[in-house]
């Protein structure tokens, strides 16, 4: 289970990062259907697998551990496409740190601070759960009261100090984490493997993708909201369920296991590629339909090579990957 978990993983991750590199095309918005379809799984799917491997340890060198793999790439990369941001607009570094911190997405980066938020709140339950030895049950409520926190502020707090903090973020996606970590246990990977389970829930998947492409391609509503998380579930569940039969198959290339490895690296890296090049590509007169895939794949190849190189330092690889 080990080693082909560890593959099936490996192939999961490197979808999703492939789909952020997609999802995040310049002129997306002008392809029919195609955010709203990347939309149904792709950072959900980075939020599950993150729950899938959460297994937290009642010490807290276990959440430093993690702050550094964090935390660190993080600065560093956005502290470069902060001064790539400013010199490409024309603006200044103050006007683009506030216009960073005031957004809920922080331009991108908003997935790594969410991420860091949640798993330090799963450990800090975790954590307590262990030392005052409580019932199982109360360890369930205690993980789900960080979401309900969240949907209060999101209520009575300000936009603007919701955006701050990314809270709508925190909201939108921490029910991924336990999704995740509930989708652990040997016995309900193995129902969802051996029963019409799988059928079901790749049915469900197809059924609402083609519901949100018809009827909600925005989420701007409590419905539409409610479709996309039941979409995302369904979306989720249905690519690990893919992959795992896929590598029961067959072994994954070394493509597929770089791209896993450097995904964090990929994610806060393409941001920086994509602003240094928004200029010259926005002036293409060339449809989207046409320029869409080989951007795709020339942000893909860049993020990876730039991830490559900076494996070949030590320095580099503790400052930008965290490890």
């Amino acid at each position: 289970m080990t080693a082909n978990r560890l593959e099936y993983i490996d192939l999961a991750r490197a979808i999703a990062v492939v789909s952020v590199i997609a999802y995040h095309f310049l002129r997306i918005d002008e392809i029919w259907g195609m955010s709203t379809f990347i939309n149904t799984y792709f950072l959900s799917l980075f939020f599950f697998i993150s729950g899938l491997l959460m297994h937290p340890k009642a010490e807290i060198k276990w959440l430093i551990k993690k702050m550094k793999r964090l935390l660190i790439p993080l600065i560093a990369f956005s502290s470069v496409f902060i001064s790539v941001s400013a010199w490409c607009n024309d603006t200044s570094l103050t006007d683009t740190v506030l216009s960073m911190v005031w957004s809920d997405s922080k331009g991108g980066y908003w997935f790594v601070y969410t991420l860091f938020a949640a798993i330090s709140l799963i450990w800090l339950v975790h954590y307590a759960y262990i030392k005052w030895n409580s019932p199982r049950w109360v360890y369930g409520l205690a993980v789900l009261l960080p979401w309900l926190i969240a949907c209060g502020l999101c209520i009575l707090l300000p936009q603007d100090i919701t955006y701050l903090l990314s809270i709508p973020s925190f909201r939108r996606y921490y029910p991924f984490i336990l999704m995740g970590m509930i989708c652990q246990k040997e016995r309900i990977q193995n129902t969802i493997h051996k029963t019409g389970v799988y059928g079901f829930v790749t049915m469900g998947y197809i059924l609402f993708t083609i519901l949100s492409l018809w009827k909600f391609q925005t989420v701007v509503s409590n419905i539409s909201f409610c479709i996309w998380f039941i979409t995302n579930i369904f979306g989720c569940v249905c690519i690990i369920e893919i992959c795992r039969r896929i590598c029961t198959r067959t072994h994954i290339h070394s493509l597929i296991q770089w791209l896993s490895e450097d995904s964090l690296g990929i994610y806060l890296g393409q941001f920086i590629i994509r602003c240094a090049t928004k200029k010259t590509f926005m002036a293409l007169p060339l449809s989207p339909y046409i320029t869409f895939f080989p951007y795709t794949l020339l942000l893909l190849v860049v993020s990876v090579t730039m991830n490559r190189l900076i494996r070949k330092n030590s320095i580099t690889t503790k400052i930008f990957l965290g490890q």
